[in-house]
Order: C-alpha cells, then sequence, then structure tokens
C-alpha cells in the first residue's frame, strides 16, 4: 500500500512476475514500491499458480496458466485440470 493510504479509491497496478521466478522476488527487483508511494497507487505481485521449473533453473516459483497456451518450456498443461 501506498505511504498514506487512506483507503479511498486508488490504482491497482499487477506486477506479474516472469516464469520460474515468484512475486516476491518481482516486487523486489522491480523497486516498484517506491515509485507507487511517489505516485499513491496500489501494488500487487502475486505468485503463479503452476510450480515448474525451466530446464536448468531451480524452481523459486511458478509459470502462469494461460489457458490454450503451452507453457514456455514447450510443455503442455492439462486439459483436464485447469490449475496444472
Amino acid at each position: 500500500m501506498p505511504d498514506g493510504y487512506d483507503g479511498s479509491t486508488t490504482k491497482l497496478l499487477l506486477n506479474l512476475h516472469g516464469s520460474s521466478s515468484s512475486g516476491a522476488a518481482q516486487f523486489d527487483g522491480s523497486k516498484i514500491d517506491a515509485v507507487a508511494d511517489a505516485n499513491g497507487f496500489i501494488v500487487v505481485a502475486p505468485d503463479a499458480g503452476v510450480v515448474k521449473a525451466l530446464e536448468g533453473v531451480e524452481a523459486t516459483g511458478g509459470v502462469w496458466n494461460v489457458p490454450g497456451v503451452d507453457y514456455v518450456d514447450g510443455g503442455v498443461h492439462s486439459t483436464t485440470n485447469a490449475d496444472v
């Protein structure tokens, strides 16, 4: 939340991480908190729902499940479970 946020209507920015990363890593690495504080908007940096490591990369987070789109490593998500 921006410094001095009073609960009134304000802008929201979704700060989405790359594959095999995490919301915390994206938030910390982007340094967007200072920009949000200076400009009075809220930043949300969620974790992707599918934990999946890319080849040669330790899984510290996940990948986004976009229906009909293969994962960045070429893998295909499950057609029977939308969250896998």
